[in-house]
């Protein structure tokens, strides 16, 4: 349908990404009955305790999702509302203890058994079929297929959660940047654990997330507060990875295309993007060498680590290819990066009133090489009327 549709779009190449566009005929055969598996959130709490106590009993995890998704195609009231965050949230808890447990590894969480990841893959496009369909389960051992079935209901978890934050009510919004936020931070810890970068911040779920929010022209502004205060002000590498999501999502579905095109969603685009960049800002240097002190949402693991030194070296090389969040330097490019791209793009003349009426106080002073804008503000200024003073006072403050 059109939710899927829009869905679908929010990611340039689905079967990379390896969330989006799989387990579509199980669905299907599912959606044929509309009735509710469950009716109340004791149920729920029931299900999710007979899944903690054993793993034999992870099959709830698929009336939890079915339940999900027959909600959502409903129209949504409060006691549908409530089962439906009781859902979510207890599916993300149960995906939550099965990383800790190494039985779900999210795509680019961990390695291969074999050394080289591009063997495997090559392995995996020659198993599959003339019709682009794989030979599923064959010579694989019961955990193998275990893993894959845990995977696919990941990957339905995660698709539910982007049809709220893409959702018109605010309510859904806030529930699906709540439970998403909630499954970065594991996936990227579970990357972290297995020796490799958070996968899931850096080109993974996180940008997922980020998308579909710039691309609901819906989004409420109240939910971009609240992942200022619960995500942007407590946490540095989220600050970073935002800017850097911003930047991808500006690069691959404005600017990757002619100059002089502007894509029929780039009011949508601009608000959005603005309200996030306005909120996400350059945190105080802490003292004289700029360094910053700003706790992480991907913690180091470190009282897990003194358990097992095999950890320990793994972290050790995952925290080697990280950005390191402590030199305001990393935080003042990424800005610089969201910005200068953002600024680039062909943007309504409202918002770009509303930049230059804050540069030189909000941007110019924490751009990583300022004089990059110079470019961007002459065009500004061939726009003429209020625009043109505008960007010639930017001009003023950068030539100072």
């Amino acid at each position: 349908g059109g939710e899927e549709k829009k869905i679908v779009e929010l990611v340039e190449n689905e079967e990379e990404e390896g969330i989006l566009d799989e387990d579509r005929e199980s669905e299907a055969e599912e959606d044929a009955d509309q009735s509710l598996p469950i009716t109340d959130v004791s149920d729920v709490k029931k299900l999710e305790a007979e899944m903690k106590e054993s793993k034999k009993n992870l099959n709830n995890a698929v009336t939890l999702i079915v339940t999900c998704e027959r909600i959502m195609k409903q129209k949504l009231e409060e006691e549908m509302s409530a089962l439906l965050s009781a859902c979510l949230l207890a599916l993300c808890r149960t995906c939550s203890r099965l990383m800790d447990s190494g039985d779900l590894v999210p795509l680019g969480a961990g390695q291969d058994k074999k050394a080289g990841n591009g063997d495997e893959k090559a392995k995996e496009k020659e198993d599959e079929g003339v019709g682009g369909e794989k030979q599923k389960d064959e010579g694989k051992s019961a955990r193998e297929v275990f893993h894959d079935w845990i995977r696919a209901v990941y990957r339905r978890l995660v698709r539910r959660i982007l049809s709220c934050t893409s959702h018109p009510l605010s309510s859904l919004q806030a529930l699906g940047m709540r439970a998403g936020m909630g499954l970065v931070a594991r996936e990227a810890e579970t990357a972290i654990r297995n020796g490799l970068p958070p996968h899931a911040l850096t080109e993974g779920l996180f940008h997922l997330l980020m998308g579909s929010m710039i691309s609901n022209e819906s989004l409420a502004y109240d939910v971009v507060v609240k992942f200022e205060e619960n995500y942007l002000d407590k946490f540095g590498d989220v600050r970073c990875y935002t800017w850097r999501a911003i930047t991808l999502f500006v690069r691959r579905r404005v600017l990757k295309k002619d100059s002089q095109h502007v894509p029929p969603q780039m009011d949508v685009y601009a608000k959005n993007i603005l309200d996030f960049l306005n909120l996400c800002k350059v945190p105080e240097a802490e003292n004289k060498e700029k360094t910053v002190s700003l706790p992480n949402m991907v913690g180091d693991g470190a009282d897990r680590s003194k358990k097992d030194p095999d950890a320990l070296n793994k972290r050790k090389r995952a925290q080697a290819s990280r950005l390191d969040f402590t030199h305001l330097s990393t935080f003042s490019k990424s800005f610089s990066d969201a910005w200068l791209s953002f600024m680039r793009c062909q943007l309504p003349d409202s918002t770009f009133k509303k930049i230059l009426a804050r540069l030189h106080v909000h941007i110019l002073p924490h751009l990583h090489q300022p004089l990059l804008l110079a470019d961007v503000l002459t065009e500004c200024y061939a726009r003429g009327g209020i625009i043109s003073v505008l960007a010639l006072h930017g001009i003023f403050h950068l030539i100072q």
